[in-house]
């Protein structure tokens, strides 16, 4: 069920159903709506099946999206709830 929910698919289906509602509540995560579903399928096919590769490109700076969220959180308290741990695991 979680891959039908999560993939391009149906994420493109929501957004175009939030513009037709002209539901705008977040919009950030509405500017960012093409990176989102762009991004969504190769992220979850890394949670399916984690690989190095994949784990770097979704560690690489910029590549995950941060909406409303995340705009406060110092890289410092992101640093120190991860710890030591390997790329596959901070992926």
């Amino acid at each position: 069920m979680f891959t039908k929910v999560f993939n391009k698919e149906f994420i493109s289906r929501i957004f175009k159903k939030a513009e037709i509602n002209k539901s705008f509540d977040f919009p950030l995560v509405w500017h960012q709506k093409d990176e989102y579903i762009a991004k969504v399928d190769l992220i979850i096919a890394y949670l399916r099946c984690q690989e190095a590769t994949s784990a770097y490109q979704i560690l690489h700076k910029g590549f995950l999206l941060r909406a409303h969220r995340f705009l406060n959180i110092r890289k410092e308290d992101i640093e120190c709830a991860f710890g030591n741990l390997g790329v596959l695991d901070k992926a």
